[in-house]
């Protein structure tokens, strides 16, 4: 009896908060994917993501997908400025963490509310044959309400391609969670079943 009345009640227990996706994001052609060109350092413009990838670009797979973009004039050697925003509004930041995959063809620093959390800074073909992971988890970079993820990618001329996917997760900031209709119903009993077990021990 006791072992059911256990079981039952640990049943009802609430479940311990786990940390949910607040939102992600990636690089999309036309600027659909959330990370979405902003302008940059060749007033041509116009600043609309599209694609034309070099064969030797990484084709990994992220989750969200993300595409190899660029904006601005082709061929320009001049650096794009990508953003993404986003809200932490009913979330505990202390539990907050952002993580993500990019490749930059030739570099790229990406900041979260004005604080570099990464950066490709130097002239390597691994920066867009494979893409690299960015992120962090310093509870003090968010903010309680809007923030935004900055992307600044440079091209040295040549080619030029950008590719970035997010990822940003965090507990619900606790409440009281009220117990179901059914939990109150399930309570009653238990008081039942603990009343005649006491009466049975008492005879």
């Amino acid at each position: 009896m006791h072992k059911m009345m256990c079981a039952v009640a640990c049943a009802l227990l609430p479940a311990v908060a786990q940390a949910e996706t607040v939102v992600s994001g990636a690089t999309r052609v036309g600027d659909v994917g959330g990370i979405n060109a902003v302008g940059g350092s060749n007033p041509d413009g116009p600043f609309v993501s599209y694609s034309n990838p070099a064969s030797s670009y990484s084709a990994e797979v992220t989750d969200p997908v993300s595409e190899w973009v660029w904006a601005g004039a082709w061929w320009s050697g001049a650096s794009v400025y990508y953003e993404f925003e986003f809200d932490m509004t009913g979330y505990d930041l202390s539990t907050a963490s952002l993580s993500g995959l990019w490749g930059v063809d030739n570099y790229a620093w990406v900041y979260l509310n004005g604080t570099e959390i990464g950066a490709l800074p130097s002239l390597l073909t691994s920066n867009f044959t494979s893409l690299h992971d960015y992120g962090t988890s310093d509870a003090s970079l968010f903010n309680a309400g809007a923030n935004i993820l900055r992307f600044v990618a440079t091209d040295d001329g040549g080619h030029m391609g950008f590719r970035a996917a997010v990822v940003v997760t965090a507990d619900p900031v606790s409440g009281d969670v009220p117990l179901p209709a059914g939990g109150v119903l399930l309570l009653a009993g238990l008081g039942v079943l603990a009343a005649y077990g006491a009466e049975r021990r008492a005879r």
